[in-house]
């Protein structure tokens, strides 16, 4: 057995670019098999590993070709052009620009909403602390004397009072 031509299980997620639990994922699955398996070890075969990574990029470049392809498709701009019979190659990569810089604008505008109500929440906090403090006490302390303290005119004015003169020359209520 040739070092050079057999890698371990780390060394092969780690030339794959994935974790080990993912590549033990891709063993269970089938994808890739052990070349030699000891009581200690499994081993594998640069080969192997390297078709692997090839058939791997493959598919994903499949797979990216496919959801531009839906994105174009579902997008505004390439259903438009494909009614004016003009659904080339620029109009669709033009439309592609925009729908990115518009979601790049969302996410843009997302970040400054949040970093605006984090700013926004801290000046709220010392004037929120003043009301609380200063002014919540005062109105309480007005009202209560106002509550407390008999109103600044006579208000039993109105009624009839009944007053006995006597002989003394005191009047009596």
């Amino acid at each position: 057995m040739i070092q050079n031509e057999y890698i371990t299980s780390s060394e092969a997620a780690k030339l794959l670019g994935i974790s080990l639990s993912s590549f033990y994922r891709l063993e269970r699955k089938g994808y890739i098999s052990p070349a030699e398996v000891t009581k200690y070890r499994k081993v594998y075969t640069k080969k192997s590993i390297v078709e692997l990574a090839k058939r791997y990029v493959q598919e994903q470049e499949e797979r990216h070709k496919e959801t531009a392809i839906k994105r174009i498709q579902g997008s505004y701009l390439y259903k438009r052009s494909y009614l004016n019979n003009g659904d080339d190659v620029t109009q669709i990569k033009t439309g592609l620009e925009i729908s990115k810089k518009f979601k790049h604008i969302l996410s843009q505008l997302r970040t400054l909403l949040h970093n605006t109500r984090l700013r926004s929440r801290r000046s709220i906090l010392p004037f929120a602390a003043g009301i609380l403090l200063i002014f919540i006490p005062l109105a309480v302390l007005v009202t209560r004397h106002a509550t407390e303290v008999s109103a600044w005119y006579d208000d039993n004015w109105n009624y009839r009072v009944k007053y006995t003169i006597s002989n003394s020359g005191s009047a009596d209520s």
